[in-house]
């Protein structure tokens, strides 16, 4: 049950982190791609636009962090745990 937990955890902070990451880089490509089809045309605050939508990606990312450390955390201590489990039976018999 707590691989499973552990798991879900990883894979959801994981999946966020790289949501926020790709928010970010689309606002910078976009910001770049206007600027190479119609430099005249952008607005005069359309670097800080992309920079709030940057900001904003970050910070998405940022929420999945503390779901990706416990996941790993907890698929680390389960691991631990069956390791010595292991080891621990293999002593008992001999």
């Amino acid at each position: 049950m707590r691989t499973a937990i552990g798991l879900i955890l990883v894979l959801a902070g994981g999946g966020l982190i790289l949501f926020g990451i790709g928010g970010a880089l689309m606002a910078l490509f976009g910001l770049y791609g206007n600027a190479i089809d119609n430099a005249m045309g952008m607005s005069a605050t359309a670097e800080q636009d992309a920079s709030r939508a940057m900001i904003r990606g970050v910070i998405v990312g940022a929420c999945g962090v503390p779901f990706l450390i416990a996941g790993s955390v907890l698929l680390k201590v389960t691991m631990f745990q069956r390791m010595a489990r292991g080891r621990g039976a293999g002593k008992r018999q001999t």
